[in-house]
């Protein structure tokens, strides 16, 4: 059922609007995907793509383009459940059960990424209506990225994505100061050119940890300002990018 799901969802969407790329070619951080309301959501008969689950819809794109990313791997950590993105980077997954969460995106050429969540929080923003996205970083990017404030990316270490999420709209939440326990480089914050110092989201609602050491393969974050936030316990680390969600009320 899943994979019927999924597949019939995927022809549907691959008809869909492509992101525009940057038109300054700035690094855009995981911004919300241009065309991300989720397919039917809110109509009367409202088709379900995932009957008796949860589904997580992403928009799949580059780093630094912000163009769609087509056969981008989305698989759920530790379990057979998988699909890849379509033409136009989104793709869906139905989860089940509740409680933490793995999401791992793999693509040739690009570097992975593991995303921790809650099934919880999937569903609270499924049904906002707006798909997150998530940017893929080429070895290149990644490395550049680091470059620009005068750091070296070891590959023994992680960069760690914290997104606050507003938890009634889905949309970025900025004014969010993150913490993560995991020993970094420090914390910044996309600027529309590039990331700088700082540990408060703003309007991208995104904070970025560099080198983050791996220790044991988990971190707690926190996070301050916002209230109810529905957080991970611990957020899964691994080489490449790590990357959590967190959805507040402000």
């Amino acid at each position: 059922m899943r994979a019927a799901a999924a597949v019939s969802l995927f022809l549907v969407m691959a008809c869909g609007n492509s992101d525009p790329a940057s038109p300054d070619g700035a690094v855009v951080v995981d911004a919300t995907v241009a065309d991300a309301t989720i397919f039917d959501a809110g109509q009367p008969d409202a088709f379900d793509p995932c009957p008796g689950e949860t589904p997580f819809e992403v928009g799949a794109v580059d780093w630094v383009t912000g163009e769609n990313l087509p056969g981008v791997s989305v698989q759920e950590r530790g379990d057979g459940n998988a699909g890849s993105s379509a033409p136009n980077g989104r793709v869906v997954l139905c989860v089940g059960g509740t409680g933490p969460i793995d999401i791992r995106l793999t693509k040739t050429d690009y570097v992975d990424r593991v995303h921790t969540t809650t099934v919880e929080a999937i569903a609270a923003q499924y049904a906002t209506g707006i798909a997150p996205s998530f940017r893929m970083m080429t070895t290149a990017a990644a490395d550049a990225l680091y470059a620009g404030v005068g750091e070296t990316r070891s590959l023994a270490a992680t960069t760690v994505i914290a997104m606050p999420t507003h938890a009634g709209t889905g949309e970025p939440l900025s004014g969010a100061t993150v913490a993560i326990i995991a020993a970094n480089d420090g914390a910044y914050t996309p600027d529309g050119a590039g990331i700088v110092s700082g540990a408060v989201s703003q309007v991208d609602g995104k904070v970025l940890f560099l080198n983050a050491e791996i220790g044991a393969g988990t971190t707690e974050t926190a996070v301050t300002g916002p209230t109810s936030c529905e957080i991970p316990t611990s957020v899964t680390l691994e080489a490449g990018v790590s990357s959590v969600s967190m959805a507040c009320q402000p």
